[in-house]
């Protein structure tokens, strides 16, 4: 299940960060690449509040092994795409499956294993919030520069048969309950799905078409908003809901919900700024970027377990855990307020080892808090519920950074523009050329890039502040899960 959920979040990252490269191949233009993005990521978020209802009903492991196995099939079809519609009908369904693969491991997690044991499980879950994503550009890179840009698809297929034969030799086979069909949640799934996808997709295509000045935007972002409103309505009083929204009431599981929506824009924020800059201000190509990314990533593996045997102590509380982890997180968004444009690679490196230590004291925290207590029959709901806020703060985090960054770049080449035109001239100045203003236009925009990676350092900065202030007021103190003790009769 493990393998199934990472091979499903690389293949997100891998074909986001390679897309410029596929799109060359394939002579597709910028605008139909984004729509390749923006429909896997809408299907694929909309699937994870869905799937474990059908894990459910057509059984954990069958339902798994299908969802690995089509989105291993989609992954083989994408490169031989005769038009760019059809390899958008492609990675579409692909990210349906995708989708699928995340809650299952969740699921997985609270549903088979020992409860000593349980919080390394979950562990295994935060690898992809925290090591999957990093390893997107790595491995984006080894395949477009040294082996065969198809890769950047077919990577999943291998793995994908690895995983399906592993769920089919060790996942237990439950019955099928198809007797939960005659009650399916048409009204919610009709109202829940495209509202999902249209959300996403209003936040992933915002920053290209000029957000509320267009018109598809605005049908998107309030079509969607009202079928969620209704969704919501209907979740709340439906007998078999996808969401059991009863569960907010819980003080840990709400706190835990709003907290890895804010922990998961800021980490998909540091992630994307140092790109970015290195991309506009340097000139880097992913392949020179991975070293950044390599440094988050590989150490999680030990820093996951590490993290996940301190939870594990009774007396160790998870909430000082949690907030020492967002503080680091902050700490790094604080360094990196103070970015020139003298910096390299090798500057971000101390805000990235902050990181390798922060995130999954925040991550796995939070997967104590909201699992921790919770009843077999709500591992479902939680799953759906949790999954589904994972997947759209993805999309809540490219349309801020996109969105902000966009007007921050404007105002500030305003503002640089402004005063470079204030200025008085120099007696003797030499003559104008085109090259001069080639030149000192190109300067401008460097510099714009670097001002606006500096305030959105300090966004991500102010949103961990939010998230540490809720610490000592919303969630309760809880324990790590024990085996019972065993009784003894006379």
């Amino acid at each position: 299940m493990l393998l199934a959920s990472l091979v499903a979040g690389l293949n997100e990252h891998v074909t986001e960060v390679a897309m410029t490269d596929v799109r060359g191949v394939l002579s597709i233009g910028h605008d139909e690449g984004t729509w390749l993005t923006a429909l896997f990521e809408a299907t694929n978020v909309a699937a994870m509040a869905f799937a474990p209802w059908c894990s459910v009903t057509f059984s954990l492991r069958r339902f798994t092994i299908g969802a690995v196995l089509a989105f291993a099939l989609l992954g083989l079809l994408c490169p031989f795409a005769p038009n760019v519609e059809t390899l958008a009908c492609l990675r579409a369904l692909q990210g349906l499956a995708g989708g699928c693969l995340p809650p299952m491991l969740m699921t997985a997690a609270l549903r088979y294993l020992p409860a000593n044991i349980k919080l390394y499980g979950l562990a295994s879950y935060a690898l992809t919030a925290t090591f999957g994503p990093n390893l997107g550009t790595p491995l984006a890179a080894l395949w477009t520069e040294y082996v065969d840009w198809r890769m950047v698809f077919w990577q999943v297929v291998p793995l994908g048969l690895i995983s399906a034969a592993a769920i089919a030799y060790g996942l237990p086979q439950d019955p099928l309950r198809l007797e939960r069909v005659r009650s399916f949640n048409w009204i919610g799934f009709l109202t829940g799905f495209p509202a999902i996808s249209m959300l996403v997709i209003g936040l992933y295509q915002g920053d290209r078409l000029d957000w509320l000045n267009s018109p598809l935007i605005c049908m998107m972002l309030g079509g969607g908003g009202m079928l969620l409103c209704l969704f919501l309505l209907n979740e709340w009083s439906h007998p078999l809901p996808f969401f059991k929204l009863r569960m907010l009431a819980q003080r840990n599981f709400t706190h835990s919900l709003v907290t890895i929506a804010g922990i998961l824009v800021v980490l998909l924020g540091v992630a994307a700024i140092p790109s970015d800059y290195l991309v506009e201000v340097r000139d880097y190509r992913p392949l020179q970027i991975a070293p950044l990314s390599l440094l988050v990533a590989l150490p999680q593996l030990i820093a996951l377990p590490a993290t996940a045997a301190l939870l594990n102590l009774q007396r160790v509380d998870c909430r000082w855990v949690l907030g020492i982890g967002l503080s680091l997180v902050g700490a790094s968004c604080v360094l990196g307020y103070f970015i020139t444009s003298d910096w390299v690679r090798e500057n971000f490196y101390p805000l990235q080892l902050l990181l390798t230590v922060g995130e999954p004291m925040a991550v796995i925290a939070l997967l104590l808090q909201v699992t921790t207590n919770l009843p077999p029959t709500e591992g479902p709901f939680a799953s759906a519920m949790f999954n589904m806020v994972k997947g759209f703060s993805a999309a809540i985090g490219t349309g801020l950074v996109e969105g902000l960054g966009t007007a921050r770049e404007h105002y500030h080449s305003t503002m640089l523009v402004d005063r470079l035109g204030s200025q008085p001239l120099t007696l003797g100045q030499a003559p104008v050329h085109a090259g001069t203003f080639a030149d000192l236009a190109a300067r401008i925009h460097k510099q714009a890039i670097v001002l606006m990676s500096a305030d959105l350092y300090l966004v991500m900065a102010a949103i961990i502040v939010v998230l540490v202030l809720l610490i000592p007021i919303v969630p309760l103190r809880v324990y790590p899960p024990r085996a019972a003790a065993p009784t003894t009769s006379r």
